[in-house]
Parts: structure tokens; C-alpha cells; sequence
């Protein structure tokens, strides 16, 4: 833990007793009495009152409200609308030069199997080639 004292500035805490706390300094390391050496927290401090429940449920809660409150959540809602319109459906594949031919595809899907859902079918390893 980083602390601050009024004398000798910003130090990490090495060892703390009830009388005594070993802490070093940039130029050394200084015992000092705890209580009346003024020492401050040099990091920033969070105190949660009133509320009885481990810290790591409370930082996962905390960042989901964080994220559904930006709206970054992808809902798979969207993705289970598309499925039934495109299965069976077709595609065309354009090449971004004039030499290849446009490719046409069937595309399957499948609303259990997403993995399903994402290749095209009907793509041998002929027409993989790069």
C-alpha cells in the first residue's frame, strides 16, 4: 500500500506493527510511528457501507449495470430473427477485382447449431483458394 507522509512524501508500506511501520521512501527507507506521523493513503480509496456481500459479486454487478447502461450488450435476439430468413437462402460473393468471377453460395442454417450458421454451404476447397 502507498502512503503519504508530510515530511518525506510518497512510500510503500514494507512492514506495519501497532507502534512502528517500516516504509520506503524514494531516497530511503524510514521507520515511523503510524498514528502521529500523519501518514495518508497515496492511492485512491473506495468505502461501501450499509451493503454485506463479497467484492467480487459486487465489482460483476457493478460492470453489468455499467455495460447495459452503455448499451454494449449484443443480445443473440437479433441473431435468432435472422436465422429463419436466410435459411436456404443465397449469396453472391463479389471479388474486389474485375478477374474473378462473382460466387454464388447457398447458405444453411441452422437455429441450434450457430457454427452452422456462420459457413456458407456449398463452398468446396476449390473455391477456398485465396
Amino acid at each position: 500500500m502507498k502512503v503519504r507522509h508530510p515530511q518525506y512524501g510518497v512510500g510503500t508500506v514494507k512492514t506495519i506493527s501497532e507502534h512502528s511501520a517500516e516504509i520506503r521512501f524514494d531516497d530511503s527507507q524510514r521507520t515511523v510511528e503510524p498514528q502521529s506521523a500523519g501518514l495518508e493513503p497515496a492511492e485512491p480509496q473506495v468505502a461501501v457501507s450499509g451493503l454485506s456481500q463479497p467484492l467480487a459479486i459486487f465489482v460483476a454487478e457493478t460492470a453489468a449495470a455499467v455495460v447495459r447502461a452503455l448499451g454494449l450488450e449484443k443480445p443473440d435476439s437479433v441473431l435468432e430473427q435472422l436465422l429463419p430468413r436466410w435459411h436456404n437462402g443465397r449469396m453472391v460473393l463479389h471479388s474486389g477485382t474485375r478477374r474473378c468471377k462473382p460466387r454464388r453460395c447457398r447458405w444453411k442454417s441452422s437455429s441450434q447449431n450457430r457454427d452452422d450458421a456462420k459457413q456458407p454451404a456449398g463452398v468446396g476447397a476449390k473455391d477456398q483458394r485465396a
